[in-house]
């Protein structure tokens, strides 16, 4: 879940939402819960399954899926996507996970005070070199490392971000 809140604009995201109906390769109606349905700020639905990779390679499970996605009502999402252990490292995850702590701690003024810090830098910079330039320390590497999945900054996501991490001017100022 952590991958998927920090990846994407999302505007809400459900949990178990309503079981969803789709007919299956025998013909017969079926019910499938998604684990989550993703709605994106342009307004986008997306049903999505998480599961591991090893059961998503049973000829079944493929057919189940193929059969969930063509019967899709548009009226429940745009898309059904799966999502497993393979989509993803411990370590992206683990940074997905701190990113979504840190930002519910980093305001709009602290993004404003990165913004203008970034006007003033030579890149490449180390995350902990920035966040010392921004007040307060801990609040500095929060503000630093929320820029870095708001496009403001780009290093490797998936290597662990840590203090001696490398950043590059990002896309969005």
């Amino acid at each position: 879940m952590w991958f998927i809140l920090a990846n994407w604009p999302l505007y809400d995201l459900r949990e178990q939402p309503p079981a969803l109906t789709y007919r299956g390769a025998d013909g017969k109606i079926r019910m499938h819960t998604p684990d989550f349905l993703a709605t994106l700020r342009c307004g986008r639905r997306i049903a999505i399954a998480v599961k591991p990779a090893k059961n998503t390679r049973k000829p079944e499970f493929v057919r189940q899926l193929k059969c969930i996605r063509k019967s899709l009502p548009k009226t429940y999402a745009d898309d059904f996507l799966l999502f497993t252990d393979a989509n993803f490292t411990l370590t992206e995850a683990l940074n997905a996970q701190r990113f979504c702590t840190f930002r519910r701690y980093v305001s709009a003024a602290d993004l404003e005070q990165l913004d203008a810090e970034l006007a003033r830098c030579a890149f490449p910079i180390t995350l902990m070199s920035l966040a010392e330039r921004l007040e307060g320390q801990n609040a500095g590497f929060r503000t630093v490392f929320t820029g870095i999945y708001a496009g403001k900054l780009t290093t490797d996501r998936k290597s662990l971000i840590t203090p001696q991490t490398l950043l590059y001017r990002g896309d969005v100022n």
